[in-house]
């Protein structure tokens, strides 16, 4: 069944200590916000922090988060958070509710603070209309909320340790549930391949937006950014603006914001847009992709699952839960 849990909108602090509450009990963050837009806690966007991270600005000044969306092995053990510097982005401190914050820098899309600054009015509530209940895809015990891509039947993936992990030449697996706009939060963990495989032998899974617009999972550390193949790209359209990659064996997070093409009856009027936070860093923004990405669902009109893809490689996801926007 579907697991949700509202969030408070009456202020940045509410909102924050929400999120907080619920990824603590998906083995989230364990830190505690001493400071900053009466929100700002570290570690929520990349889950499963297991040592004392601590937020100690969280909002203030600055646009984009300087530490505290990277999952260091420095500050809060892997897969934590360090300290947030200057608030900052999803990823990293979630709910300021002053200044800076959020994807666009000051307040994010729709005013400051409010969840990942994209759903936020004024003051770090949600956005008028906006749907502010967490569904959680994944909780850490079992897969039912998601079925085989082929056939439909149980999804064929193994869980393990609080994550589930791609089984090689099984098929992709998608959601039970369709959705339309949403802001998805998910962690992967790639494994670590041989230098000398081929490029796209390494690690190779995907988040395929409605069945249909690919985000590019990939061992691109160290690596340069080219094709718009490799982690972080909208596959085979654009490359990610930034290399955010850290070593595989390391768990690595994103944010992203789709917003789904717009339909007239069965005519498109309007593309769906991408925007990608990877480990704290803004990868993609508000990119708009014309058609699906190669091996995506065809389009057409009202909601579609969501998608991981297997790639032949024992990719591990946790943490995989949005929101409706």
């Amino acid at each position: 069944m579907l697991h949700r849990s509202a969030m408070d909108s009456s202020s940045g602090r509410g909102i924050g200590a929400a999120v907080c509450a619920t990824v603590l009990a998906l083995g989230g963050c364990t830190g505690s916000a001493t400071a900053g837009g009466a929100a700002g806690h570290a570690g929520v966007g990349n889950g499963g922090a297991s040592a004392g991270t601590t937020a100690t600005a969280g909002g203030g000044s600055g646009g984009s988060d300087a530490s505290g969306g990277t999952p260091s092995s420095t500050s809060g053990g892997s897969g934590g958070g360090s300290s947030g510097a200057a608030g900052g982005d999803f990823a990293g401190n979630t709910g300021t509710s002053s200044g800076a914050g959020g994807v666009a820098g000051s307040g994010g899309v729709a005013g400051s603070g409010g969840f990942s600054g994209m759903l936020g009015g004024t003051g770090g509530g949600a956005g008028a209309g906006s749907d502010t209940t967490k569904i959680v895809l994944f909780d850490g015990q079992d897969l039912s909320l998601w079925k085989s891509r082929n056939g439909g039947g149980d999804a064929p993936w193994t869980v393990m340790d609080g994550a589930f992990i791609v089984v090689p030449n099984s098929g992709d697996i998608a959601t039970r549930e369709a959705f339309g706009d949403i802001q998805l939060h998910v962690e992967f963990w790639i494994p670590k391949t041989p230098t000398t495989n081929d490029e796209q032998d390494r690690g190779n899974s995907g988040v395929y937006l409605q069945g249909r617009y690919e985000v590019q999972v990939l061992d691109s550390y160290m690596h340069p950014l080219d094709g718009a193949n490799d982690c972080g790209a909208i596959y085979e359209l654009k490359n990610a603006d930034v290399n955010a990659s850290l070593p595989p064996e390391n768990w690595q997070t994103y944010e992203i914001t789709f917003r789904a093409p717009r339909w007239s009856g069965p005519t498109k009027t309007e593309n769906a847009k991408i925007s990608v936070i990877w480990n704290g860093q803004q990868a993609q923004k508000d990119v708009e992709v014309p058609a699906p990405t190669k091996l995506g669902d065809a389009e057409a009109p009202g909601d579609a699952p969501l998608r991981l893809q297997d790639h032949g490689h024992t990719v591990r996801y946790r943490n995989v839960w949005l929101q409706k926007l």
